[in-house]
């Protein structure tokens, strides 16, 4: 609701951005549920959150690089399936701002 001074006319696009009267719409990300083998044979567990819309290739990439990164053969991993749709939270929503994409730790993942 608008303050009291200004029910009886138009706001402004002015005042209305001043009184935050606009919200922001929260990014939709796709969660793919992610396995994969240790070189030890233990479970690798992990989610690859992406923008709505992402592919599953690319998803598997992102996959493989972390497996990487985490010192695991990229071959290692078992499946990487979408899993659903959900709101990301804000923490969530810049890191795949500012590289495409995040990994979620779930089982198995060392930390690095």
């Amino acid at each position: 609701m608008l303050p009291e001074t200004e029910q009886s006319g138009c706001a402004t696009l002015e005042k209305l951005i001043s009184y935050q009267y606009i919200r922001r719409v929260a990014m939709k990300i796709d969660v793919f549920d992610t396995y994969a083998s240790s070189k030890k044979g233990e479970e690798i567990h992990f989610d690859v959150l992406l923008p709505t819309g992402g592919d599953k290739e690319d998803a598997s990439r992102y996959a493989r690089d972390f497996l990487e990164k985490i010192g695991e053969s990229s071959d290692s991993m078992d499946s990487c399936e979408y899993c659903h749709t959900e709101t990301a939270k804000p923490e969530v929503e810049k890191q795949i701002q500012a590289v495409g994409h995040t990994i979620v730790k779930l089982e198995g993942c060392p930390d690095i």
